[in-house]
């Protein structure tokens, strides 16, 4: 990768992220500058990149107390640092902290929040309906008069937007046919993984008071299924 591209490679898919890396890493490769009190066990080094001409860099202790954090500027300095970033990269010598974009009409069970981190060590998650209730109130109820285009730009493409923004590597989107699909494509094409929950029903007979059965179903988390892969497959 030359330096232009890993420039671009950095202000696309970096934004927001947060890398963790190991300090010995950061000091060897980095050099930020950080004047490091003897006394202190710096254990954690996070960067944030911001934009094209800033990084943030927050240091930890052991117990992830945050000890101090440095902010480069300038584009020049950054740009030394984001291509020395993608070396470590393509290393496998960085790890990125991994967060998930939630475009869904209900709030994510605790079995799927808890899966989550235990299948894709993912523990961090924004709320489309946090983030923008108009938006999510297009989103959960989706005019049927719109065309497809429409609902790319004034849904789909705003997802996205919005995951970017909150530097989401992930995506979960369920609802509306039309706005599942151009958001999956969408997301993949912008380097994010696209994930589904898949649920097992289980149906119950419950007596009631006169007498009588009462089916009941309920609908329980069984994984969280990366389909990311077979997107791209399928584009080949």
């Amino acid at each position: 990768m030359d330096n232009t591209n890993k420039f671009s490679f950095l202000r696309r898919f970096l934004k927001g992220h947060t890398i963790i890396l190991p300090v010995d890493l950061a000091d060897k490769h980095l050099y930020l500058y950080y004047e490091q009190n003897p006394n202190v066990d710096v254990s954690r080094v996070d960067i944030t990149y911001i934009d094209a001409v800033e990084l943030k860099i927050d240091y930890y202790s052991e117990d992830a107390q945050l000890i101090k954090t440095f902010k480069e500027t300038g584009a020049e300095n950054v740009k030394e640092i984001t291509e020395t970033l993608s070396s470590l990269y393509e290393s496998g010598l960085i790890l990125f902290k991994e967060k998930l974009f939630v475009a869904f009409s209900h709030k994510l069970t605790q079995d799927q929040i808890n899966d989550l981190k235990e299948s894709l060590g993912i523990v961090d998650y924004i709320l489309l309906r946090d983030y923008n209730p108009v938006l999510q109130d297009i989103f959960s109820n989706v005019d049927p008069e719109l065309s497809a285009m429409d609902i790319r730009k004034e849904i789909s493409e705003k997802i996205i937007n919005a995951a970017e923004a909150n530097g989401c590597t992930y995506l979960y989107v369920a609802g509306e046919p039309t706005v599942v699909l151009l958001t999956t494509v969408l997301a993949v094409n912008n380097t994010m993984r696209v994930i589904q929950s898949t649920t097992q029903r289980i149906s119950k007979d419950i007596e009631m008071d006169d007498g009588t059965i009462k089916k009941v179903s309920e609908f329980k988390h069984v994984q969280w299924r990366d389909i990311t892969n077979e997107i791209l497959n399928a584009f080949e």
